[in-house]
């Protein structure tokens, strides 16, 4: 998104697609959490961070925490074709995480902050 927004002047961005961002290090976070836990409780478990947004509103919050100037706008599915069919809510419970291991996820948007000002010093 970073570089789209150094070389166009406006984006579509779809704004009918529900999700929830996964940062990296917050999954590796969490991983560490497992594995160093004394408790093993084996299965399948879901992570991201909190709570679901939409493309268009995590792109709006790139460009807030970037200081980009680029004007974004909302589209639908319909006007954004890809060969890969998405789904409008591709959502997951945390409960399971939570509850076996005592992870509380992070906010999306702060984690995204934090992501965009290490990406910010890194560009420097």
């Amino acid at each position: 998104m970073l570089h789209l927004f150094e070389i166009k002047d406006e984006l579509g961005i779809v704004g009918d697609q529900h999700g929830q961002p996964t940062n990296a290090n917050d999954l590796a976070e969490a991983i560490m959490d497992i594995i160093e836990s004394q408790k093993k409780t084996f299965g399948i478990y879901h992570f991201s961070n909190y709570s679901e947004t939409t493309w268009f509103e995590f792109a709006s919050k790139i460009k807030e925490f970037s200081g980009s100037e680029v004007n974004l706008k909302s589209i639908t599915t319909e006007e954004f074709p890809t060969p890969a069919k998405r789904p409008k809510r591709s959502t997951m419970s945390l409960e399971k995480i939570e509850k076996d291991y005592n992870i509380e996820p992070k906010h999306w948007e702060n984690s995204l902050r934090d992501c965009v000002e290490i990406l910010k010093l890194t560009n420097a």
